[in-house]
């Protein structure tokens, strides 16, 4: 258990894969259904925590894993949106670490993960079928000529020893194992606190995980003195906690793959805050690799100002939607020139607009502030692509080109009300899961 949780030193780094069992196996219960419940392909429903996306906080003094149903991969954008509000209206300090796993997939143990999937009360059944799955799979290799004849298989000369990227019971195993290590890294790890103004409201922050990609927020809330100093200290210690965990599972951490930010804040004699850019030199925190010829990596800092690459979305501590923008009209103009210069009838066209352009761009807009005039900027260059391959002139008046098909228009949508409406969308998904 000590290996485990707390492994800071070499010698604790190199913790065995008896130390993770030690850890899964107290909190493995009997499962309440029967073998009649059980589908034969891999049926999340089975498990107590189906969803994908992971929040490991704490309220008081209890700390739990939360997993979210129903919500996409927006949801963690909009709580590090939030993150970055809260310090900009307190004016606190807040360094957040973006982890990116190495071949998570590939690197999943068959054992950890039945022993995960139990501790969550999943039947052994169900966690036997996984492990059948591995052994007896053909993996055949697909490239731009097809699909090849022959396949391959594991065996013992060659064996397979991860579940695999393409097949299709891995991102639930993922949850499974990478939620137990959300919880060992809780117990140990220093988060981030949040107040409300009067101290009524507290909730802690460790970790959150969508699939591979994982946060980590670090602050000093309810210090007035916010040294940067500690915030890195306290940064180098979750960083390398969560590193030699995902080694104690087999996983591995890609650091040089990882970032931070750093939102600090200075003020003027007449008191008016000023967000701090620092010199990659004066910022440092660093990951201990796991191995023999593991070598001290530093992870590479981002000045507030320049935007990450979260999920689909970019953030900064800034603010700002200028890189945002930037992305989605590169990625408007792209598609509707594709449809400019194709040989698409009206309806393949409309059903494009519908079903590839609009979820396409659209995506990022409800983590997003950006303002009508750029949206109908974009609207304008975008619109005239399509409409010209539905029939309609480039300059049909706005009131045809948004009115309904039964009244003669082209049914589409405006970018600035898509934006509105997915937001109010996000906000209730999120007061929808308060209530459950």
């Amino acid at each position: 258990m000590t290996l485990l949780v707390s492994p800071h030193t070499p010698t604790q780094r190199g913790s065995s894969l008896n130390a993770l069992q030690l850890y899964f196996l107290p909190q493995i219960r009997e499962n309440e259904f029967s073998l009649c419940d059980l589908h034969p392909y891999l049926d999340t429903s089975s498990l107590s925590l189906p969803s994908t996306i992971c929040l490991s906080v704490a309220v008081g003094t209890v700390s739990v894993n939360i997993f979210w149903q129903n919500l996409d991969a927006t949801t963690p954008v909009f709580l590090e949106e939030l993150q970055w509000e809260i310090s900009r209206a307190s004016r606190r300090s807040l360094l957040r670490m973006d982890f990116e796993a190495t071949s998570c997939y590939d690197r999943i143990i068959p054992n950890i993960a039945n022993l995960a999937g139990r501790s969550f009360g999943q039947h052994r059944a169900l966690c036997f079928l996984h492990a059948k799955f591995l052994e007896d799979a053909q993996y055949i290799l697909k490239t731009k000529l097809g699909l090849s004849e022959e396949a391959y298989s594991h065996c013992e000369l060659h064996p397979i020893f991860g579940t695999g990227q393409g097949s299709a019971n891995s991102p639930v195993i993922w949850v499974l194992i990478s939620s137990r290590l959300f919880h060992a890294h809780t117990t140990k790890a220093n988060g981030a606190t949040f107040l409300s103004p009067d101290g009524s409201i507290k909730t802690q922050i460790y970790m959150v995980g969508f699939v591979d990609d994982s946060a980590n927020c670090i602050n000093d809330f309810t210090n007035p003195s916010q040294e940067v100093e500690t915030l890195l200290h306290k940064a180098q210690q979750d960083a390398q906690l969560w590193n030699d965990l995902l080694d104690s599972s087999r996983g591995a951490l890609e650091v040089r793959k990882c970032m931070f930010h750093l939102a600090h804040y200075q003020f003027t004699p007449r008191g008016a805050p000023v967000l701090q850019s620092f010199a990659p030199d004066q910022l440092t925190v660093q990951v201990q690799e796991s191995g023999p010829h593991g070598t001290t990596v530093p992870i590479k800092y981002l000045q507030p100002t320049t935007s990450r690459k979260t999920l689909g979305c970019y953030k900064c501590p800034a603010g700002g939607h200028k890189q945002s923008l930037q992305a989605i009209t590169e990625n408007a103009i792209a598609k509707a020139t594709l449809v400019a210069k194709s040989a698409l009838d009206p309806k393949c066209t409309m059903r494009y607009y519908t079903s590839v352009f609009l979820p396409s761009v659209t995506y990022p807009l409800p983590t997003c502030s950006i303002p009508e005039k750029q949206l109908w900027k974009l609207h304008n260059k975008t619109a005239g692509l399509f409409l010209n391959r539905l029939g309609y002139s480039r300059k049909t008046p706005r009131a045809v080109v948004f009115g309904p098909p039964s009244l003669g228009g082209a049914n589409f949508r405006p970018l600035y009300d898509d934006q509105g409406s997915r937001q109010v969308e996000l906000i209730l998904k999120q007061d929808t899961f308060g209530h459950q």
